[in-house]
């Protein structure tokens, strides 16, 4: 019932959101909030499970969904609001094809273990000038 009303008057992106949250405490619905659940930009420091993925050691960063020990200590979601890059390897929805899911599209290429060791930067797609490398700190290389 809120959720229409919201949009009548919001009618962006999250307009569903408003209007969940006027219908949750227009019920009084009790909520808990939950800070580790996803993790999107790599810059957020509070309200995110980055603290989880910072605490990996370097070698467990490209291991941990394997990790049964550690499986409902990480991060459920990885939000891909975000563009993501190390060294060459990029991952950006808006430069995947739409029809990047149907079975006719190739596998995205899986990057290297240790490719938090093998780079210390990240060269924007159409970065101007081309090609120019961005030095990035060992929290962040951690994080892309």
């Amino acid at each position: 019932e809120l959720v229409t009303r919201v949009h009548d008057v919001y009618e962006h992106l999250l307009g569903e959101m408003y209007g969940w949250s006027l219908a949750a405490a227009h019920l009084d619905l009790p909520h808990t909030l939950a800070e580790s659940f996803m993790i999107s930009a790599t810059h957020i420091g509070n309200g995110e499970g980055w603290p989880l993925i910072d605490a990996l050691k370097d070698d467990e960063l490209c291991e941990y969904s394997t990790m049964k020990e550690k499986e409902d200590k990480l991060p459920y979601v990885m939000h891909y609001c975000q563009n993501y890059w190390l060294g060459k390897w990029f991952l950006g929805k808006y430069r995947l094809d739409s029809d990047f899911l149907s079975c006719e599209k190739p596998l995205l290429l899986e990057p290297p273990k240790d490719i938090g060791k093998q780079y210390d930067f990240f060269i924007k797609p159409g970065g101007n000038p081309y090609g120019k490398k961005e030095k990035l700190s060992k929290s962040y290389v951690k994080r892309e």
